[in-house]
């Protein structure tokens, strides 16, 4: 590998030596399936009964934005399915 180069100062703008490869393998390695890069997929059906509650929500001035926590368990929000 070629780390010569100070990546910190190219005036040139230029690409750097070894960094291309290491891009596209890391790129490859996140892609489950390349056909995603040349169109996109088709979308899953709309979920009817999530819509209802949403609007009937709504119409009662109830929120429908998910409850956000501060807690570091790494819940981004407590929606709750089904009757309450």
């Amino acid at each position: 590998m070629d780390w010569s180069e100070n990546l910190g100062w190219s005036p040139r703008n230029t690409p750097w030596p070894e960094f291309g490869c290491t891009t596209q393998h890391n790129f490859a390695a996140v892609v489950a399936n390349p056909r995603d890069l040349l169109e996109p997929r088709s979308s899953d059906p709309a979920d009817n009964a999530r819509r209802s509650q949403v609007l009937d929500n709504h119409r009662k001035g109830i929120t429908t934005a998910a409850q956000k926590t501060n807690d570091d368990s790494g819940t981004v929000s407590n929606i709750q399915t089904g009757s309450q």
